[in-house]
């Protein structure tokens, strides 16, 4: 349920303008960041021959959850399949069976890393191998842990995880289960810039600390966990930045956890429509893509949220 109302809207416009120069510093976001070498035709011919195929009919993937996934054309849908099953199994590169692009490449790792918060073992790094052509041959990623780590690594993730989902399930509305799980992790996470693996969710989540990346990839797994759609968004506010998007009763939202643990008002930035979240940051890459926020609630609205 919507709130209207003038005066109230200018004084969030007002509050959303101050605030963008009191909290913008903390702004965090990595982007992905590749390196690329060119091989012979023979080489790639070599490397192509080798590749492993699947059978793309055979996944369903809810647009619901994975939004990125349904901005792909077929081949990058193709690669981002291949991709996921690959970060799974710590492979540390794969080749490609079909044509595709280091743009499109781009596309398919933006959405593999946006779609999947759980993925937390891969750098936000890649390397690839193309043709002159410009078909990339081959990718290469890189893990924070290895096959000897990576179950412990699981482990204390899925710990943490489920404490707050179990909790968190005990809330009636989907209204509830967001704002407990927005202020457990407010109390949770502590914003440090230069924290071990701070793009990912385990930094959140089991080390306690993060910059807006981890905040919001916990943020939106927790989430998808309890059945509530949640994006994450790239793009600027005074800086590379991450938020989320959630949808509560058919309505979208755009949350920013990370401006809230450092905002006077922890819920200034929580179910903002675009209307004035627009006023401090503006999505990028394909994040521009994902559903309009026009829905509103504040503390002020008809949600009571409380202090």
């Amino acid at each position: 349920m919507g709130y209207g109302g003038s005066l109230e809207t200018t004084f969030d416009v007002l509050l959303t303008k101050i605030s963008y120069f009191a909290y913008n510093a903390f702004s965090s976001f990595d982007s992905i960041l590749f390196n690329e070498e060119e091989i012979s035709d023979q080489e790639a011919l070599k490397l192509r021959s080798a590749s492993n195929t699947l059978d793309i009919d055979s996944y369903s993937v809810d647009a619901e959850y994975y939004p990125y996934y349904h901005m792909l054309n077929e081949n990058e849908k193709y690669v981002y399949l291949l991709l996921c099953k690959n970060i799974d199994k710590l492979s540390p590169s794969f080749n490609i069976p079909v044509r595709v692009s280091s743009d499109e490449v781009q596309n398919v790792i933006e959405a593999v890393y946006n779609d999947h918060p759980e993925l937390f073992w891969v750098k936000n790094k890649y390397s690839y191998k193309y043709t002159q052509s410009g078909d990339v041959i081959q990718i290469l990623l890189e893990y924070y842990f290895d096959a000897t780590t990576i179950e412990k690594a699981r482990r204390e993730f899925d710990v943490e995880l489920n404490k707050i989902v179990e909790e968190a399930s005990t809330f009636a509305s989907d209204y509830e289960k967001e704002r407990y799980v927005h202020n457990i992790l407010l109390e949770h996470i502590d914003y440090v810039e230069d924290s071990i693996m701070n793009q990912s969710a385990y930094s959140a989540l089991v080390n306690g600390s993060s910059v807006c990346a981890g905040y919001s990839k916990a943020f939106q797994y927790i989430l998808m966990k309890l059945g509530i759609p949640a994006y994450y968004v790239t793009g600027d506010a005074d800086g590379d930045h991450a938020w989320n998007i959630v949808k509560i009763n058919d309505e979208y939202y755009n949350v920013d956890i990370t401006w809230n643990d450092s905002a006077h008002n922890k819920y200034h930035y929580f179910n903002i429509s675009d209307s004035i979240f627009s006023i401090s940051h503006t999505r990028r890459g394909l994040s521009i893509n994902l559903p309009d926020c026009n829905g509103y609630t504040s503390s002020r609205g008809n949600y009571s949220i409380g202090n």
